[in-house]
Protein backbone atom coordinates (compact mmCIF):
# COMPACT_ATOMS: atom_id res chain seq x y z
CA UNK A 1 0.00 0.00 0.00
CA UNK A 2 2.83 2.20 0.38
CA UNK A 3 4.40 1.96 -2.39
CA UNK A 4 1.30 2.38 -4.39
CA UNK A 5 1.07 5.58 -2.82
CA UNK A 6 4.60 6.64 -3.37
CA UNK A 7 3.94 5.89 -6.90
CA UNK A 8 0.97 7.95 -7.05
CA UNK A 9 2.65 10.56 -5.82
CA UNK A 10 5.17 10.97 -8.24
CA UNK A 11 3.19 10.65 -11.11
CA UNK A 12 0.82 13.84 -10.20
CA UNK A 13 4.15 15.52 -10.31
CA UNK A 14 5.06 14.06 -13.32
CA UNK A 15 1.80 14.53 -15.12
CA UNK A 16 -0.64 17.21 -15.25
CA UNK A 17 -3.22 15.90 -17.11
CA UNK A 18 -3.23 12.10 -14.54
CA UNK A 19 -4.20 15.32 -11.78
CA UNK A 20 -6.90 16.71 -13.97
CA UNK A 21 -8.55 13.03 -13.87
CA UNK A 22 -8.11 12.51 -10.96
CA UNK A 23 -9.35 15.27 -9.04
CA UNK A 24 -11.30 16.53 -11.85
CA UNK A 25 -9.33 20.06 -11.21
CA UNK A 26 -8.74 20.96 -15.07
CA UNK A 27 -7.69 25.37 -14.80
CA UNK A 28 -5.50 23.78 -11.93
CA UNK A 29 -4.00 20.97 -14.28
CA UNK A 30 -3.70 22.90 -16.55
CA UNK A 31 -1.30 25.74 -15.00
CA UNK A 32 0.69 22.92 -13.55
CA UNK A 33 1.29 21.69 -16.88
CA UNK A 34 2.41 25.12 -18.26
CA UNK A 35 4.60 25.78 -15.51
CA UNK A 36 6.49 22.87 -16.26
CA UNK A 37 6.84 23.70 -20.21
CA UNK A 38 7.72 27.47 -18.74
CA UNK A 39 4.85 28.75 -20.83
CA UNK A 40 2.20 31.08 -19.58
CA UNK A 41 -1.79 29.44 -18.98
CA UNK A 42 -3.97 32.12 -19.27
CA UNK A 43 -4.03 32.79 -23.25
CA UNK A 44 -7.55 33.85 -23.87
CA UNK A 45 -6.81 36.94 -25.62
CA UNK A 46 -3.35 35.73 -27.37
CA UNK A 47 -2.47 35.08 -30.53
CA UNK A 48 -0.32 32.47 -31.14
CA UNK A 49 2.43 32.73 -34.27
CA UNK A 50 5.28 30.60 -35.31
CA UNK A 51 8.82 32.43 -35.15
CA UNK A 52 11.42 29.96 -35.50
CA UNK A 53 13.82 31.11 -32.46
CA UNK A 54 14.94 28.23 -30.26
CA UNK A 55 15.27 30.00 -27.59
CA UNK A 56 12.45 29.50 -24.91
CA UNK A 57 12.26 32.94 -22.80
CA UNK A 58 10.43 33.55 -19.70
CA UNK A 59 7.36 34.99 -19.64
CA UNK A 60 4.89 36.88 -17.14
CA UNK A 61 2.19 35.32 -15.21
CA UNK A 62 -0.38 37.86 -16.23
CA UNK A 63 -1.14 37.18 -20.32
CA UNK A 64 -4.04 38.22 -21.03
CA UNK A 65 -3.24 41.18 -23.22
CA UNK A 66 -0.25 39.43 -25.14
CA UNK A 67 0.14 37.50 -28.05
CA UNK A 68 2.22 34.14 -28.03
CA UNK A 69 4.57 33.73 -30.86
CA UNK A 70 6.13 30.16 -31.38
CA UNK A 71 8.48 29.56 -33.99
CA UNK A 72 9.37 25.96 -34.53
CA UNK A 73 11.99 25.64 -32.18
CA UNK A 74 9.78 25.38 -28.56
CA UNK A 75 10.47 28.76 -27.16
CA UNK A 76 7.98 31.27 -26.81
CA UNK A 77 8.21 35.01 -26.78
CA UNK A 78 4.97 37.33 -25.43
CA UNK A 79 4.33 40.87 -26.80
CA UNK A 80 1.92 42.63 -25.73
CA UNK A 81 -1.34 43.81 -27.91
CA UNK A 82 -4.48 45.95 -27.71
CA UNK A 83 -7.15 44.02 -25.16
CA UNK A 84 -9.97 43.20 -27.85
CA UNK A 85 -8.70 41.02 -30.71
CA UNK A 86 -9.15 41.80 -34.73
CA UNK A 87 -10.63 38.87 -36.29
CA UNK A 88 -9.98 39.11 -40.33
CA UNK A 89 -12.16 37.00 -42.54
CA UNK A 90 -10.45 34.51 -45.20
CA UNK A 91 -10.51 35.89 -48.28
CA UNK A 92 -9.95 33.66 -52.04
CA UNK A 93 -6.92 34.14 -54.05
CA UNK A 94 -9.49 36.02 -56.79
CA UNK A 95 -11.22 38.65 -53.85
CA UNK A 96 -7.67 39.57 -53.23
CA UNK A 97 -7.12 40.09 -56.35
CA UNK A 98 -9.86 42.16 -56.97
CA UNK A 99 -9.82 44.52 -54.11
CA UNK A 100 -6.46 45.43 -54.72
CA UNK A 101 -7.69 46.58 -58.49
CA UNK A 102 -10.62 47.77 -57.02
CA UNK A 103 -8.61 50.56 -54.93
CA UNK A 104 -7.07 51.47 -58.31
CA UNK A 105 -3.45 51.08 -56.44
CA UNK A 106 -2.62 49.38 -60.06
CA UNK A 107 -3.01 51.94 -62.62
CA UNK A 108 -0.19 54.84 -62.71
CA UNK A 109 -0.71 58.16 -64.44
CA UNK A 110 2.05 60.16 -65.65
CA UNK A 111 1.36 63.85 -66.25
CA UNK A 112 -1.41 65.54 -67.93
CA UNK A 113 -3.87 62.91 -70.08
CA UNK A 114 -7.17 64.84 -71.00
CA UNK A 115 -9.41 63.63 -73.60
CA UNK A 116 -12.67 65.30 -74.22
CA UNK A 117 -15.66 64.57 -76.15
CA UNK A 118 -15.17 68.22 -77.84
CA UNK A 119 -12.16 67.12 -79.11
CA UNK A 120 -13.52 64.32 -80.92
CA UNK A 121 -16.11 66.40 -83.16
CA UNK A 122 -14.09 68.94 -84.29
CA UNK A 123 -11.61 66.77 -85.27
CA UNK A 124 -13.98 64.15 -87.10
CA UNK A 125 -14.73 67.22 -89.46
CA UNK A 126 -10.86 67.22 -90.65
CA UNK A 127 -10.66 65.88 -94.13
CA UNK A 128 -8.93 62.42 -94.36
CA UNK A 129 -4.78 63.51 -95.93
CA UNK A 130 -3.22 60.85 -98.97
CA UNK A 131 -0.93 58.55 -97.09
CA UNK A 132 2.34 56.69 -98.07
CA UNK A 133 3.69 53.83 -96.87
CA UNK A 134 6.06 54.83 -94.20
CA UNK A 135 9.87 54.91 -94.80
CA UNK A 136 11.86 55.17 -91.55
CA UNK A 137 11.94 54.30 -87.53
CA UNK A 138 10.82 57.52 -85.81
CA UNK A 139 10.48 56.48 -82.44
CA UNK A 140 10.87 53.54 -80.27
CA UNK A 141 8.67 52.36 -76.89
CA UNK A 142 9.99 49.72 -74.86
CA UNK A 143 8.90 49.44 -71.75
CA UNK A 144 6.91 46.47 -72.00
CA UNK A 145 8.89 43.17 -71.44
CA UNK A 146 7.07 40.32 -73.17
CA UNK A 147 5.32 40.02 -76.52
CA UNK A 148 2.71 42.99 -77.12
CA UNK A 149 -0.17 41.55 -79.16
CA UNK A 150 -2.14 44.56 -80.27
CA UNK A 151 -1.50 48.50 -81.09
CA UNK A 152 -4.74 50.73 -81.41
CA UNK A 153 -4.55 54.77 -81.57
CA UNK A 154 -7.40 56.58 -79.70
CA UNK A 155 -9.96 57.98 -82.60
CA UNK A 156 -10.39 61.51 -80.61
CA UNK A 157 -6.92 62.05 -79.64
CA UNK A 158 -4.82 61.23 -82.59
CA UNK A 159 -1.73 61.13 -80.83
CA UNK A 160 -2.38 58.89 -78.39
CA UNK A 161 -1.58 55.01 -78.69
CA UNK A 162 -2.91 51.92 -76.82
CA UNK A 163 -0.65 48.38 -76.47
CA UNK A 164 -1.55 45.64 -74.34
CA UNK A 165 0.70 42.88 -73.52
CA UNK A 166 1.68 39.65 -72.70
CA UNK A 167 2.98 41.03 -68.85
CA UNK A 168 -0.06 41.49 -68.08
CA UNK A 169 0.25 45.61 -68.32
CA UNK A 170 -1.87 47.99 -70.44
CA UNK A 171 0.31 51.34 -71.58
CA UNK A 172 -1.17 54.67 -72.87
CA UNK A 173 1.57 56.80 -75.54
CA UNK A 174 1.67 59.55 -76.13
CA UNK A 175 3.59 60.66 -79.94
CA UNK A 176 5.46 62.59 -80.32
CA UNK A 177 5.62 64.91 -76.89
CA UNK A 178 6.83 61.68 -74.60
CA UNK A 179 9.10 58.54 -75.03
CA UNK A 180 7.74 57.56 -71.57
CA UNK A 181 4.15 55.75 -71.21
CA UNK A 182 1.65 58.38 -70.14
CA UNK A 183 -0.81 55.54 -68.16
CA UNK A 184 0.26 52.09 -67.05
CA UNK A 185 -2.25 49.68 -66.20
CA UNK A 186 -1.89 46.88 -64.14
CA UNK A 187 -5.18 45.41 -63.80
CA UNK A 188 -5.16 42.05 -65.14
CA UNK A 189 -2.58 39.89 -63.17
CA UNK A 190 -2.01 37.42 -66.05
CA UNK A 191 -1.54 38.22 -69.68
CA UNK A 192 -3.44 40.85 -71.75
CA UNK A 193 -4.65 39.05 -74.93
CA UNK A 194 -6.64 42.24 -76.45
CA UNK A 195 -7.97 45.64 -75.87
CA UNK A 196 -9.57 48.31 -77.20
CA UNK A 197 -11.05 51.91 -77.32
CA UNK A 198 -14.07 52.91 -76.49
CA UNK A 199 -15.69 54.83 -79.79
CA UNK A 200 -15.75 58.07 -77.78
CA UNK A 201 -12.20 57.65 -76.75
CA UNK A 202 -12.45 58.06 -73.12
CA UNK A 203 -12.43 54.80 -71.78
CA UNK A 204 -9.99 51.35 -72.36
CA UNK A 205 -11.57 47.78 -72.98
CA UNK A 206 -9.35 44.82 -72.17
CA UNK A 207 -9.54 41.13 -71.73
CA UNK A 208 -7.03 38.54 -70.98
CA UNK A 209 -6.23 35.56 -69.45
CA UNK A 210 -7.68 35.87 -66.19
CA UNK A 211 -10.89 35.53 -67.47
CA UNK A 212 -12.01 38.68 -66.79
CA UNK A 213 -13.08 42.27 -68.93
CA UNK A 214 -12.18 45.17 -67.61
CA UNK A 215 -12.89 49.14 -68.30
CA UNK A 216 -10.92 51.88 -67.44
CA UNK A 217 -11.07 56.08 -67.43
CA UNK A 218 -8.31 57.20 -69.01
CA UNK A 219 -8.80 60.49 -67.35
CA UNK A 220 -10.02 59.20 -63.62
CA UNK A 221 -7.02 56.92 -63.95
CA UNK A 222 -9.89 54.49 -62.41
CA UNK A 223 -11.36 50.81 -63.37
CA UNK A 224 -15.29 51.52 -63.99
CA UNK A 225 -16.28 47.98 -64.58
CA UNK A 226 -15.47 44.09 -63.96
CA UNK A 227 -16.83 41.82 -65.60
CA UNK A 228 -15.86 37.71 -64.86
CA UNK A 229 -15.85 35.14 -67.85
CA UNK A 230 -15.60 31.27 -67.53
CA UNK A 231 -13.14 31.41 -70.32
CA UNK A 232 -10.00 33.28 -71.83
CA UNK A 233 -11.06 36.47 -73.64
CA UNK A 234 -9.32 36.71 -76.70
CA UNK A 235 -11.12 39.24 -78.81
CA UNK A 236 -13.12 42.54 -78.15
CA UNK A 237 -15.03 45.03 -80.41
CA UNK A 238 -17.07 48.02 -79.44
CA UNK A 239 -20.27 48.80 -81.50
CA UNK A 240 -19.58 51.34 -83.71
CA UNK A 241 -23.16 53.25 -83.31
CA UNK A 242 -23.25 52.38 -79.58
CA UNK A 243 -21.08 53.31 -76.99
CA UNK A 244 -22.14 51.30 -74.40
CA UNK A 245 -22.30 47.77 -75.97
CA UNK A 246 -19.34 46.07 -76.81
CA UNK A 247 -18.60 42.03 -77.86
CA UNK A 248 -16.40 39.63 -76.88
CA UNK A 249 -14.60 36.31 -77.93
CA UNK A 250 -13.31 33.59 -75.61
CA UNK A 251 -10.77 31.08 -76.04
CA UNK A 252 -13.63 28.25 -76.24
CA UNK A 253 -15.99 29.68 -79.06
CA UNK A 254 -18.33 32.41 -76.75
CA UNK A 255 -19.13 35.55 -78.02
CA UNK A 256 -21.36 37.40 -75.49
CA UNK A 257 -23.07 40.87 -76.27
CA UNK A 258 -22.76 43.12 -73.19
CA UNK A 259 -23.99 46.43 -71.50
CA UNK A 260 -21.67 48.85 -70.04
CA UNK A 261 -24.37 50.58 -68.44
CA UNK A 262 -25.99 47.18 -66.31
CA UNK A 263 -22.92 44.96 -66.72
CA UNK A 264 -24.92 41.93 -68.16
CA UNK A 265 -25.16 40.10 -70.89
CA UNK A 266 -27.69 41.28 -73.46
CA UNK A 267 -26.88 38.60 -76.45
CA UNK A 268 -25.48 35.09 -76.82
CA UNK A 269 -24.14 33.95 -80.38
CA UNK A 270 -23.87 30.38 -80.37
CA UNK A 271 -22.78 28.48 -83.42
CA UNK A 272 -18.51 29.53 -83.36
CA UNK A 273 -16.42 26.61 -82.29
CA UNK A 274 -12.65 27.04 -81.11
CA UNK A 275 -10.70 30.54 -80.14
CA UNK A 276 -12.17 33.93 -81.02
CA UNK A 277 -9.45 35.50 -83.24
CA UNK A 278 -10.89 38.35 -84.19
CA UNK A 279 -14.30 40.96 -84.61
CA UNK A 280 -15.14 43.15 -87.34
CA UNK A 281 -18.60 45.63 -87.78
CA UNK A 282 -20.18 47.31 -90.68
CA UNK A 283 -19.99 50.93 -90.31
CA UNK A 284 -23.48 50.55 -89.64
CA UNK A 285 -23.49 47.93 -86.81
CA UNK A 286 -26.60 45.74 -87.69
CA UNK A 287 -24.09 42.78 -88.90
CA UNK A 288 -20.41 41.71 -87.46
CA UNK A 289 -17.88 38.90 -89.09
CA UNK A 290 -16.04 36.95 -86.21
CA UNK A 291 -13.24 34.62 -86.92
CA UNK A 292 -12.32 31.56 -85.00
CA UNK A 293 -9.54 28.88 -85.08
CA UNK A 294 -11.70 26.24 -86.35
CA UNK A 295 -10.38 23.73 -88.80
CA UNK A 296 -11.91 20.38 -89.72
CA UNK A 297 -11.25 17.90 -92.85
CA UNK A 298 -9.60 20.51 -94.62
CA UNK A 299 -11.77 22.82 -94.26
CA UNK A 300 -13.10 25.67 -92.44
CA UNK A 301 -17.05 26.79 -92.33
CA UNK A 302 -16.78 28.24 -88.91
CA UNK A 303 -13.13 30.16 -89.74
CA UNK A 304 -14.86 32.94 -90.99
CA UNK A 305 -18.77 33.66 -89.96
CA UNK A 306 -21.26 36.82 -90.44
CA UNK A 307 -23.91 37.27 -87.79
CA UNK A 308 -26.97 39.78 -87.15
CA UNK A 309 -26.12 41.72 -84.38
CA UNK A 310 -29.47 42.09 -83.40
CA UNK A 311 -30.81 38.79 -83.15
CA UNK A 312 -27.86 36.63 -83.27
CA UNK A 313 -28.37 34.51 -85.94
CA UNK A 314 -25.62 33.38 -88.65
CA UNK A 315 -26.20 34.67 -92.04
CA UNK A 316 -23.51 32.56 -92.98
CA UNK A 317 -20.81 30.05 -92.55
CA UNK A 318 -19.75 30.05 -96.42
CA UNK A 319 -17.86 32.89 -96.52
CA UNK A 320 -13.98 30.98 -96.69
CA UNK A 321 -13.47 27.26 -97.45
CA UNK A 322 -9.89 27.08 -97.49
CA UNK A 323 -8.02 25.17 -94.95
CA UNK A 324 -6.64 28.05 -93.26
CA UNK A 325 -7.62 30.23 -90.02
CA UNK A 326 -7.66 33.82 -90.32
CA UNK A 327 -6.22 36.20 -87.38
CA UNK A 328 -7.13 39.83 -88.32
CA UNK A 329 -10.30 41.01 -89.62
CA UNK A 330 -10.30 45.14 -91.21
CA UNK A 331 -13.08 46.64 -92.86
CA UNK A 332 -12.44 49.35 -95.66
CA UNK A 333 -13.66 52.36 -94.92
CA UNK A 334 -15.64 53.24 -98.04
CA UNK A 335 -15.86 50.17 -100.75
CA UNK A 336 -17.99 47.40 -99.60
CA UNK A 337 -15.15 44.73 -98.56
CA UNK A 338 -13.08 43.37 -95.85
CA UNK A 339 -9.70 41.90 -95.72
CA UNK A 340 -8.61 38.84 -93.65
CA UNK A 341 -5.16 37.99 -92.66
CA UNK A 342 -5.06 34.29 -93.67
CA UNK A 343 -2.64 31.61 -92.13
CA UNK A 344 -1.34 30.47 -95.97
CA UNK A 345 0.53 33.75 -95.72
CA UNK A 346 -1.81 36.16 -97.66
CA UNK A 347 -4.82 38.46 -96.71
CA UNK A 348 -8.00 37.36 -98.28
CA UNK A 349 -10.85 39.85 -100.10
CA UNK A 350 -14.00 39.32 -99.39
CA UNK A 351 -17.78 41.56 -100.30
CA UNK A 352 -19.27 42.96 -97.60
CA UNK A 353 -23.04 42.20 -99.39
CA UNK A 354 -24.30 38.62 -98.87
CA UNK A 355 -23.57 36.01 -99.99
CA UNK A 356 -20.08 37.55 -99.00
CA UNK A 357 -18.23 35.94 -101.93
CA UNK A 358 -14.75 35.51 -101.77
CA UNK A 359 -12.29 37.66 -104.10
CA UNK A 360 -10.71 34.49 -106.32
CA UNK A 361 -8.72 36.87 -108.48
CA UNK A 362 -7.09 39.13 -105.93
CA UNK A 363 -5.49 38.63 -102.96
CA UNK A 364 -2.56 40.31 -100.74
CA UNK A 365 0.49 37.68 -100.84
CA UNK A 366 4.24 38.23 -100.48
CA UNK A 367 4.59 38.34 -96.66
CA UNK A 368 5.29 35.46 -94.08
CA UNK A 369 2.74 34.57 -91.47
CA UNK A 370 4.28 31.10 -89.84
CA UNK A 371 1.68 30.32 -87.46
CA UNK A 372 1.85 33.40 -85.49
CA UNK A 373 -1.26 35.85 -84.90
CA UNK A 374 0.18 38.53 -87.65
CA UNK A 375 -2.17 42.06 -87.72
CA UNK A 376 -2.93 43.83 -90.25
CA UNK A 377 -4.51 47.14 -91.66
CA UNK A 378 -5.95 49.61 -94.14
CA UNK A 379 -5.16 53.45 -94.40
CA UNK A 380 -7.47 55.78 -93.30
CA UNK A 381 -7.31 56.97 -97.51
CA UNK A 382 -8.67 53.74 -98.27
CA UNK A 383 -5.26 52.94 -100.88
CA UNK A 384 -2.45 51.15 -98.94
CA UNK A 385 -3.25 47.86 -96.94
CA UNK A 386 -0.61 47.15 -94.77
CA UNK A 387 0.92 44.07 -92.28
CA UNK A 388 3.14 42.54 -89.95
CA UNK A 389 5.73 39.48 -90.72
CA UNK A 390 7.17 36.79 -89.14
CA UNK A 391 10.45 38.16 -90.66
CA UNK A 392 9.71 41.62 -89.05
CA UNK A 393 9.06 43.27 -91.34
CA UNK A 394 6.36 45.92 -92.65
CA UNK A 395 4.77 45.12 -95.66
CA UNK A 396 2.69 47.50 -97.81
CA UNK A 397 0.04 46.58 -100.64
CA UNK A 398 -1.75 48.43 -102.95
CA UNK A 399 -5.34 47.95 -102.45
CA UNK A 400 -6.64 48.38 -105.77
CA UNK A 401 -3.47 46.46 -107.29
CA UNK A 402 -2.69 43.93 -104.85
CA UNK A 403 0.97 44.51 -105.59
CA UNK A 404 3.94 45.26 -103.02
CA UNK A 405 4.66 48.59 -103.19
CA UNK A 406 7.17 48.44 -100.38
CA UNK A 407 8.39 46.88 -97.04
CA UNK A 408 10.51 47.77 -94.27
CA UNK A 409 13.08 46.23 -91.81
CA UNK A 410 11.27 46.95 -88.76
CA UNK A 411 12.25 43.94 -86.21
CA UNK A 412 14.91 40.92 -85.95
CA UNK A 413 11.61 39.01 -84.38
CA UNK A 414 7.95 38.44 -85.72
CA UNK A 415 6.14 41.96 -86.48
CA UNK A 416 3.27 41.27 -84.51
CA UNK A 417 0.38 43.77 -85.20
CA UNK A 418 0.86 47.46 -86.92
CA UNK A 419 -1.82 50.21 -87.27
CA UNK A 420 -2.40 53.50 -89.15
CA UNK A 421 -2.80 56.65 -87.25
CA UNK A 422 -6.02 58.07 -88.48
CA UNK A 423 -5.05 61.59 -89.01
CA UNK A 424 -1.34 61.82 -88.86
CA UNK A 425 -0.33 61.45 -92.65
CA UNK A 426 1.77 57.86 -93.22
CA UNK A 427 2.02 57.15 -89.56
CA UNK A 428 2.11 53.72 -88.78
CA UNK A 429 2.46 51.88 -85.09
CA UNK A 430 3.88 48.65 -84.98
CA UNK A 431 4.53 46.03 -82.49
CA UNK A 432 7.04 43.11 -82.08
CA UNK A 433 7.38 39.71 -80.14
CA UNK A 434 10.67 41.24 -78.14
CA UNK A 435 8.15 43.93 -76.61
CA UNK A 436 9.13 47.36 -78.44
CA UNK A 437 6.60 48.84 -79.53
CA UNK A 438 7.92 51.40 -82.95
CA UNK A 439 6.35 54.47 -84.97
CA UNK A 440 7.35 54.53 -88.51
CA UNK A 441 6.37 57.59 -90.62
Amino acid sequence: MQALQAYSSSDSENDGDAVCLRTGNRPQARASKAAAENRPSNISNCRIDNLNSGATENHPSDVSNCRIDNRNSGGYSVIPTSSTAIVRPYLSKRKRCDESVRSNDNIEKRGMLKVSVKQSCDANNEVNIVNRLPTKVVAIYSEHNKCVNCVKWNPNRYSLLLSASMDGTIRVWDYPQCMQSVLCIKNHFQAVKTASWSIDGLTILSGGYDKTIRITDINEGKETLLLRNDQFITALQVHPMDKNLFISGGSQGAIKCWDVRSGKIIQNYFGALGQLQDFAFLPNGSEFFSSTDTVRRNSTDRAVLAWDFKTGAILSNQIYQEAFTCTCLKVHPFESTFIAQSNGNYIAIFSTNRPYKLNKMKRYEGHQISAHRIGCDISPDGSIVITGSSNGNLYGYGFKSSNIIGKVEAYKCPCVDVAFNPKLSSTVATSGWDGSIKILR
